[in-house]
């Protein structure tokens, strides 16, 4: 089974507001508003009751009826387009500073949890893994603009919340692409901007030439990227050198130009092999990790680029700005690329970055730290299957893992607990993922049966979609670093590097062993199959989990990726490759060139216009799906889809590039033909569309077709062996408290009702929370402290809703509880079989050979340890200064 793993730095979270562009009307514009509401939603409703009258069976009968509505329809739509002139004309009238109206949020709708960044740990706002200590901050507000007359007063303006004046600060191109502004408090930013900043103003940037406004917002939304801090970062042993990029002369490939006319042609295709990777030493990190620091971000990579200059003979190194280092001697141990230092044309030296850092107390992230076990069993998806030449027996041999895990999802203890990914757990599993490892018998319970019903119903959903599990991993995508190296500190201009074209490296495969490496997203046909190179020489250098590439191969065109953290996935299964290799016989990589915005000055009318261009052009998935289309056509047409590749990818980037070519009236329409019907089929299992807005095309000859008919649907029959009863009693903190808990059920208090009824009340609106929704989190909180203001003993409150829920209601769910009293659950279980001790600071611990402390408490005696040690050193350093 597939085993997930929680990046450490998407624990920690904390509550914002998040509203749109109506909560700051004034009352005029209210009116139009409420209006234009009211009128939406008669047209959503004639929508329902043509679609209604048109499948009814007696639709001649029902002509006159739908001609009648939809002569409604077009009046309502004439009236919203007039209503909608006249809001326009309102707004832009209106020359106040706008006022976030407190009464526009609500708990339920207007609250969303973030998860800790540089962000807000630099404005000081706690956050937390556990929901009962999460904390509501309203020095970011989140504001989501669905008018763009509003949208560019809030920029110019800001607005006013609460007694206090808010900043337009920054949107991410992802928030972009959403729609969404950050917003933060005035004195917030005035306080903090040279720390997120490092020093740099707008003015300083303006009076620099200026520069293209979205890649401005989308480097300065870094520091609010998920992440930990990086504790142990030192400024003052970094370097920042130029990229190696080298141009392969001979490449073929697919050329498209402005006019989109593709041409197979040999040519030189130029590629930076280190685009957004850097290197660290692997005495300070022995797994790779992404970075954030003011304007830098990417990948780090553990190579000991010290001990390649000691072979060599030459330590020193030249930075972007031309000083000299001896990586030795300045003890160098992290050695960045021009690509990751996003704003290195805007300081004069690495020095006055380095100062200015300092001086403003910045501070350096890390996430996506890669410390998984290596190779294990990943899930392939539809982009990666649709695109294959692939016979029915190729079909079943690659399904086959994932059919026997459907059939087999009940028939033994061992098979329910792997099914929830609870056989190997850690501290990153979750709460109900360990208890049920340390006590099987909740596998009794009639949620835990309901839950491997549900994950039974997702594996063949999933697996209509082509999410089919083989042996593979997920990884980093690295370059050649030795040649790097040899570029950096011998001068070579096209080094030879460790790997030949066509070849990688990735430990966990065998040396000569073919495998196919994939990128998401997968438009094209992107099926890269190498040969693993895995010898003593290349594993002295290259020593981490990920996937290293040669210098001489264009992969990365072919894959389109950077390597500043992207991931591929890694596969050797042997019916994949030779599938992969059938599909790419006649294929090359895709070559167009990306336009590059031209600078700009800085202003609220350029950060405007630069964000409306974006929100207007923001159209990723529709050509996504336009491709899927294509794909799934009967003999698919392979040269629109490299056009339709080349425009998807032009989307991706138009919010920085604002570049992309308008596409000739004929490739227009023969888009439109093919693109314009509907999805396919397995879009009710991919994307949950509904069977109405899809293609019937179960008798289609294409991959996904021919995949939903191989997958089962076996009734499941639950046999967990030889495993005792369950013992509710194990879930409370006392257990031989059980039987009063249940007698005072039986014969509640007011205050317990209350509690009761507060819990089952939410459990019955439970159903309107996205469980994944970022505003969900918040109404768990809300539901523990809504209970704790009516008994705040965490303890009583606990055992009494457990013996409620799991063993008198017998309720089939306890999503609720887990979530809220999964910690608790989990302990009370530890100390009912004896795994606890108390430590000397009161706190429960889990009980360990040689173990007498709480974490919290080792660790605080580790630091004051440190500490000493660091007091002594300098002692005595400053004991021989005074004798000398």
């Amino acid at each position: 089974m597939i085993k997930i793993k929680r990046d450490a730095s998407l624990s920690n979270q904390l509550y914002v507001y998040a509203v749109d562009s109506s909560a700051f009307l004034i009352p005029n514009e209210r009116v139009q508003h409420d209006e234009l509401f009211k009128i939406r939603i008669e047209v959503t409703n004639i929508d329902k009751a043509i679609k209604k009258e048109m499948e009814s069976e007696s639709q001649d009968n029902n002509a006159q009826k739908i001609k009648a509505l939809r002569a409604r329809r077009a009046s309502l739509i004439k009236e919203i387009n007039r209503l909608n002139k006249l809001f326009r004309e309102f707004a832009n009238t209106n020359e106040r500073v706008r006022t976030l109206d407190p009464n526009s949020i609500n708990d339920k709708h207007n609250i969303i949890s973030l998860f800790e960044s540089v962000l807000t740990r630099t404005l000081e706002l706690k956050a937390s893994d556990n929901i009962k200590e999460m904390n509501v901050y309203d020095d970011i507000i989140i504001v989501k603009s669905y008018s763009e007359e509003i949208l560019k007063q809030l920029i110019e303006r800001g607005f006013l919340f609460n007694e206090e004046k808010y900043l337009f600060f920054s949107s991410s191109a992802g928030q972009i692409r959403e729609r969404k502004g950050v917003f933060i408090k005035e004195s917030a930013y005035k306080k903090h901007s040279n720390t997120l900043m490092c020093g740099l103003t707008i003015e300083k940037i303006n009076e620099l030439g200026g520069m293209n406004v979205n890649k401005f917002l989308a480097y300065l939304a870094l520091s609010m990227t998920a992440s930990a801090p990086w504790h142990s970062f030192n400024i003052n042993k970094c370097v920042v050198v130029e990229d190696f990029s080298s141009s392969l002369h001979t490449t073929l490939v697919d050329h498209i130009d402005e006019q989109y006319n593709v041409e197979r042609k040999e040519m030189p295709v130029t590629i930076n092999h280190t685009d957004g990777c850097g290197m660290i030493l692997p005495s300070k990190s022995q797994h790779s990790f992404m970075t954030r620091l003011p304007w830098i971000k990417g990948l780090l990579v553990p190579f000991d680029f010290a001990k390649f200059a000691k072979d060599s003979g030459n330590t020193i190194v030249t930075d972007i700005y031309g000083k000299q280092y001896d990586i030795v001697k300045d003890k160098i141990e992290v050695i960045f690329t021009k690509s990751q230092f996003k704003m290195w044309k805007y300081y004069s030296s690495w020095q006055e970055y380095q100062r200015l850092y300092k001086k403003n107390n910045c501070q350096a992230a890390q996430f996506n730290k890669d410390d998984s076990e290596g190779y294990d069993t990943v899930r392939l998806n539809y982009q990666f299957f649709q695109t294959l030449e692939i016979t029915d027996e190729e079909i079943q041999e690659l399904s086959k893992p994932t059919t026997e895990l459907i059939k087999g999802l009940a028939s033994s203890k061992e098979k329910m607990l792997e099914a929830l990914g609870a056989t190997q757990v850690d501290n990153k599993s979750s709460y109900l993922q360990r208890a049920a490892n340390l006590y099987p018998p909740l596998l009794h319970t009639p949620f835990l049966k309901r839950t491997i019903k549900m994950i039974k119903a997702s594996n063949i959903r999933q697996a209509k979609a082509a999410r089919l599990i083989i042996d593979g991993l997920y990884c980093f995508v690295i370059p050649d670093l030795y040649a790097f190296c040899e570029h950096v500190f011998l001068g070579i201009e096209n080094p030879k590097g460790l790997l030949a074209n066509g070849e990688v490296y990735c430990r966990h495969f065998k040396n000569d062993e073919e495998v196919d490496c994939l990128r998401s997203p997968h438009l094209y046909r992107e099926h890269a199959v190498r040969v693993n190179r895995l010898d003593n020489r290349i594993s002295q250098w290259f020593t981490v989990n990920g996937v290293f590439t040669s210098v001489h191969d264009p992969i990365s065109r072919l894959l389109q990726f950077d390597v500043d953290g992207d991931k591929v996935l890694v596969s050797s299964n042997k019916t994949l490759v030779g599938a992969a290799h059938r599909s790419m016989e006649s294929i090359v990589p895709l070559y167009y060139t990306g336009g590059t915005a031209l600078a700009e000055p800085i202003n609220h009318e350029s950060l405007f216009k630069g964000m409306v261009e974006a929100y207007r052009s923001s159209n990723v998935g529709e050509y996504s799906n336009k491709i899927t289309k294509a794909w799934n056509e009967e003999g698919a047409d392979i040269n629109l889809i490299k056009i339709l590749t080349c425009l998807a990818n032009y989307a991706v980037d138009f919010a920085k590039t604002r570049y992309c070519p308008p596409v000739p009236e004929d490739i227009q329409k023969k888009i439109n033909s093919v693109t314009s019907g509907k999805l396919p089929g397995f879009f009710v299992y991919a994307k949950d569309k509904s069977a109405d807005r899809v293609n019937n095309d179960a008798d289609s000859n294409t991959p996904m077709a021919r995949l939903r008919k191989n997958i089962p649907n076996h009734r499941l029959h639950f046999k967990p062996g030889a495993l005792e009863p369950m013992d509710y009693s194990m879930l409370i903190h006392k257990k031989d408290e059980f039987e009063n808990y249940i007698a005072r059920i039986r014969n509640l208090n007011d205050a317990d009702r209350l509690i009761l009824d507060t819990f089952d009340n939410f459990n019955k609106q439970k159903h309107q929370i996205k469980v994944f929704d970022e505003k969900a989190l918040y109404q768990y909180s809300k539901l523990y402290k809504d209970i704790a203001a009516i008994n705040p003993n965490v303890v009583d409150v606990t055992d009494l809703i457990i013996t409620y829920t799991l063993y008198i209601k017998k309720s089939e769910y306890a999503e609720t509880i887990w979530k809220i009293f999964g910690r608790e659950m989990l302990l009370n279980i530890q100390r009912n079989m004896s795994l606890l001790m108390t430590c000397q600071c009161g706190k429960e611990t889990l009980r360990k050979k040689g173990k007498v402390r709480c974490e919290d408490c080792s660790l605080s005696l580790r630091r004051e340890y440190k500490k000493q040690k660091e007091r002594e050193r300098r002692n005595k350093k400053n004991a021989r200064g005074h004798i000398k």
